[in-house]
């Protein structure tokens, strides 16, 4: 682990007034999404409330539709690409 890099959406100074979310950090760095996911084959571990999932997968698709590594109709063969090896949990 060489980056980290936080959304605690109700830690101060952040909360109130503004909420900050995983999605939202990962659509700030999809390029390094892009070279971690999509170009050196990592792994990608969703552990938290199922209510975020929809903006996880969006915010996934995003960065590797930007980054280069599918094109926009490929995105969902991708993902189910990263489940179906066990490349991308959900906890």
């Amino acid at each position: 682990l060489t980056t980290l890099i936080n959304a605690f959406s109700h830690d101060k100074p952040h909360y109130p007034p503004k909420m900050i979310f995983v999605n939202q950090r990962m659509e700030e760095n999809t390029r390094l999404l892009g070279d971690l996911l999509g170009k050196q084959g990592g792994y990608f571990y969703m552990c938290g409330l199922a209510v975020a999932v929809p903006g996880i997968d969006k915010a996934l698709k995003g960065a590797m539709v930007a980054e280069g590594v599918c094109t926009k109709q490929g995105e969902d063969a991708w993902m189910a690409e990263m489940k179906e090896s066990g490349r991308y949990s959900q906890e």
